[in-house]
């Protein structure tokens, strides 16, 4: 959910555009640029996350350590895995399940095995809801499930922090509860702050219109100038006032520009909405959105990468070494 670029001027659709161009590769998105660009080789020679490479920092700020296995970020907000190198090793599991059936058998058939005990259980099942609170909760301040600041549920305490309290409360002696809550009262929670709120708050309720959203800078997409200058000037004819940008749970200000004295008077543009000889002269990049034959993403080498010829083990020695 980003602001997103002028095209038609509707929010909803400029959205699904801009969706659908990021998916295909038309247009930069920072989530999907670097996907598949490690060989399947390399990563089983062992591949290094470059400190400096993009993504080895984390740009909002520090992430806190609340957890042993739950790793926060290192020195100048590093990420865990910056500097790491990382080898796939598919056949180590296969390794250690052998390796588990070759072991002596203890006196005790039941050597190794910790059997929770009920409170045990039932604590684990606790914090798992807790979690799931904190994780997934979309009634939240700056959720595109709450317009606003979601005073409804901030007011009345039904927020996700309030929710992982009562969990406590209704039985309380939770040790990962109780060391979650205490690193969100220290503001340690790795939760979102106030500044990431009120901008996730402005992007998610952007209003019917977006015209005022600014253009991509040149190079990083398909240039919609001509089609965003068009569809302003059709809505325009037809009685709208795209600059009355309402918020997108409040439609008000659209419901009468369909009432016969709210239209304006040259019904001229709404026919030529659909005379090819009145669209803009490029409407290539739009139509390009929705072609499968424009996609960017090289699926051959994907294809490769996920192809067992090439991969580069030895299994014949794998095998040997674990005496198959």
């Amino acid at each position: 959910m980003t602001p997103p670029d002028v095209i038609t001027g509707s929010t909803s659709i400029d959205r699904t555009i801009g969706f659908l161009e990021a998916l295909t590769g038309q247009r930069e998105f920072g989530l999907f640029d670097n996907w598949f660009k490690v060989s399947f080789d390399q990563v089983l020679a062992g591949y290094t996350f470059d400190p400096a490479a993009d993504g080895s920092t984390n740009p909002t700020g520090p992430a806190y350590t609340i957890f042993d296995n739950m790793p926060g970020t290192g020195l100048n907000d590093a990420m865990p895995w910056s500097g790491m190198t990382y080898t796939l090793q598919p056949w180590v599991p296969i390794e250690n399940w052998i390796n588990d059936l070759q072991a002596p058998v203890g006196e005790d058939y039941f050597d190794g095995f910790d059997v929770p005990t009920l409170e045990e259980f039932g604590r684990a099942v606790q914090a798992l809801s807790a979690a799931a609170v904190a994780a997934f909760d979309p009634f939240t301040p700056g959720s595109p499930f709450c317009p606003g600041e979601c005073t409804i549920f901030t007011d009345a305490n039904a927020d996700y922090n309030d929710l992982v309290q009562a969990i406590n409360q209704a039985w309380p002696g939770n040790e990962t509860i109780e060391t979650w809550l205490e690193a969100y009262d220290n503001g340690v929670a790795n939760g979102p702050t106030e500044e990431q709120i009120q901008n996730a708050i402005h992007i998610l309720q952007q209003g019917f219109w977006d015209f005022d959203n600014p253009n991509p800078p040149s190079g990083s997409g398909p240039d919609f100038t001509a089609t965003s200058e068009w569809f302003y000037n059709f809505w325009t004819s037809l009685g709208f006032d795209p600059s009355n940008n309402p918020a997108p749970y409040d439609f008000s200000a659209l419901v009468g520009a369909f009432t016969p004295d709210q239209l304006n008077g040259d019904w001229t543009a709404l026919v030529n909405a659909f005379d090819p000889s009145q669209f803009p002269a490029d409407w290539t990049a739009l139509v390009n959105v929705f072609d499968p034959a424009q996609l960017t993403a090289d699926w051959v080498s994907l294809g490769a990468a996920l192809d067992p010829t090439s991969m580069v083990t030895e299994w014949a020695a794998m095998l040997a070494g674990v005496g198959l």
